[in-house]
């Protein structure tokens, strides 16, 4: 993407509109902007601007999303124009335009059609390129997350906001280790399987994958979708720097060989087909990296020296083909040369189960010690502390103790069926 001048700073379009998202997303505010980089006011009108908008609609709270929050916005009804050269009329962008705005890069400056990035707030913590300070953004022209450089050589990387404001708890993961090979995130209704597949596998096979697991008594596991799989993301990890998997530590990964020898975390398939322009749409799924999202960049430009590196970032969500040959793909795809695993590992869902036990904490239709495990954990704090979960307070009296692992107990061995 192009590098603008601050001259050329100037704001495409500013709609002046709040939109209400279904509970429990936060409230956004349509705007589209650019800035020269993440929380960077450059120029007067930047900052008298930014000034107006964020106090737009009575609210000065308004604030650039996490990646997890825009990322929320994101509909796979659109599809991907990479490679697309002709107008942009008959092009379906992965947002929904019935009440967000929306626009493709500008060809007449420069850009390319997918020049749509989004930045969020989450910043890397490792970086990309070789050693470039990288923030995660949405791109809602591709259907794509990827961690953007905040530098190259002719300047910062410039990129659309749009800010929100709410909910700061939206995407804040709380797991349960069931103890029984699955984890349940509270947080979402969700139940996961503690493991993951083992192995790389074609994305028709992942779904067989599914229908075939029984586990923990549940034979209703399936692929999770791209949102899905992408709220386990944890931003705070990386290979690089925490030696790990983005994911947090509850979960049990596979740890890879990589395409440059070195040890690294696997991609992970969703069950969201990746949709583009070409005559065969749907032979491409979402797919998220767990581990480092490498590609081949030619170093330099046109030298045919292509060099293996981390170029979107542990977290970033991009697709594979369902099916086919890596080596088909010796250098990648696409502009940073992604690399095309299509042997991808599985980690199944499933919605746990809605249980109006009294007692029954995590929702499993069963009041058992790990119940009580979950109130004690929250032992002696009070509403407003930063370790108090509403859902352990059994007698809603803002004060975890005593009394409510009572509560829990005096349905000890209690079960929904």
């Amino acid at each position: 993407m192009p590098v603008r001048s601050p001259a050329a700073q100037l704001y495409k379009r500013i709609k002046m509109t709040t939109i209400k998202i279904t509970l429990p997303h936060p409230v956004w505010l349509e705007q589209a902007a650019r800035f020269l980089s993440v929380g960077v006011l450059n120029t007067a009108l930047d900052a008298s601007l930014y000034f107006m908008l964020t106090r737009l609609a009575g609210y000065d709270d308004w604030r650039l999303p996490t990646i997890k929050e825009l990322y929320s916005l994101i509909d796979f009804s659109g599809i991907d124009p990479s490679g697309w050269n002709g107008s942009t009329s008959g092009l379906v962008p992965f947002i929904d335009t019935d009440y967000l705005d929306f626009e493709y890069g500008d060809t007449r400056v420069g850009e390319r059609i997918i020049d749509a990035q989004y930045w969020s707030s989450t910043e890397y913590v490792g970086t990309t390129m070789n050693g470039i300070p990288t923030t995660f953004g949405v791109n809602f022209a591709d259907g794509r997350i990827k961690g953007y450089g905040r530098e190259h050589p002719g300047g910062e990387m410039t990129q659309f906001v749009r800010y929100v404001r709410g909910n700061t708890d939206y995407g804040v993961n709380n797991f349960v280790d069931n103890s029984d090979g699955t984890i349940t995130d509270l947080a979402t209704g969700l139940m996961w399987t503690k493991a993951d597949s083992g192995t790389g596998m074609y994305w028709e096979d992942a779904l067989a994958y599914a229908e075939d697991l029984d586990l923990a008594g549940y034979d209703d596991w399936r692929l999770p979708n791209a949102k899905e799989l992408q709220s386990i993301v944890d931003y705070t990890r990386s290979p690089a720097t925490t030696n790990s998997a983005a994911i947090d530590p509850i979960f049990n990964v596979t740890s890879i060989t990589d395409e440059g020898g070195n040890m690294n975390y696997p991609f992970y398939w969703t069950s969201t087909t990746h949709a583009n322009w070409s005559n065969s749409p749907g032979r491409a799924a979402a797919y998220v990296a767990f581990g480092e999202a490498l590609g081949y960049m030619e170093q330099p430009p046109n030298s045919g020296n292509y060099v293996l590196q981390d170029v979107h970032g542990a977290g970033a969500q991009r697709s594979d083909p369902k099916s086919g040959d890596p080596a088909d793909w010796p250098h990648g795809r696409g502009p940073q040369g992604d690399a095309i695993r299509i042997y991808n590992y599985v980690r199944l869902v499933r919605d746990a189960a809605q249980s109006s036990l009294p007692g029954d904490v995590n929702g499993d239709c069963a009041v058992d010690i790990v119940d009580i495990m979950l109130v004690a954990s929250c032992w002696n704090t009070s509403a407003g502390d930063p370790g108090y979960e509403v859902c352990y307070d059994m007698d809603g009296d803002g004060y975890i103790d005593i009394v409510d692992i009572m509560q829990v107990a005096a349905h000890w061995g209690e079960t929904c069926d």
